[in-house]
């Protein structure tokens, strides 16, 4: 009987698990494929079981400091970015997204600059039309939650996230367009 619990327990942990995930992937993929301008080239974003075990062990240790080591702890990338969010206990995944996508009413595609004074690497993180992986971790850190997104590529801070142009007109070969998206195929 004990052990039949066990395994039913583990299902619906299981579920709720796949389902943070999902809202992980799908809340970024929406910003992504509501850039202005529209991206001529923008990968759809999948879920990483790697990069949410960096981000995780990351959120777990409740640094607010970005993790400087996790390019090195990936086997598959060898850049790996990241968006950390600190906030109230309360704050969800969404709270995190939501702030790291207002960024981008400070960030000027067309000259590639952020407004003085004001910070659009969360942002540009977000929209970067390479990165195609994400894995997300969060904790609770005393009184706060701590928030760890990993990106597979990274972004590049020097670089336009995306380039404009009409949606899906770049997709690289064997992707195709999904919701203003380029989704690889399987």
């Amino acid at each position: 009987m004990i052990y039949l619990l066990l395994i039913l327990m583990s299902v619906v942990i299981a579920q709720i698990y796949t389902i943070h995930q999902r809202d992980y992937v799908q809340e970024h993929n929406i910003i992504r494929s509501n850039v202005s301008p529209p991206a001529a080239y923008m990968k759809k974003l999948i879920y990483s079981l790697e990069l949410e075990l960096i981000a995780q062990r990351h959120a777990n240790s409740c640094s607010f400091d970005n993790n400087d080591h996790r390019s090195m702890q990936s086997p598959t990338f060898s850049r790996v970015g990241e968006n950390i969010f600190y906030g109230a206990k309360e704050k969800t995944i969404s709270d995190a997204i939501q702030y790291w996508e207002q960024q981008g009413n400070y960030y000027n595609i067309r000259s590639n600059e952020c407004q003085t004074f004001k910070f659009c690497e969360l942002y540009t993180q977000v929209t970067w039309a390479d990165s195609e992986y994400i894995g997300c971790g969060k904790a609770e850190c005393g009184t706060k939650t701590f928030i760890v997104c990993d990106y597979g590529p990274s972004s590049d801070l020097y670089s336009r996230p995306y380039t404009g142009g009409v949606s899906c007109n770049a997709c690289p070969i064997g992707y195709m367009c999904e919701k203003n998206l380029c989704k690889k195929y399987f």
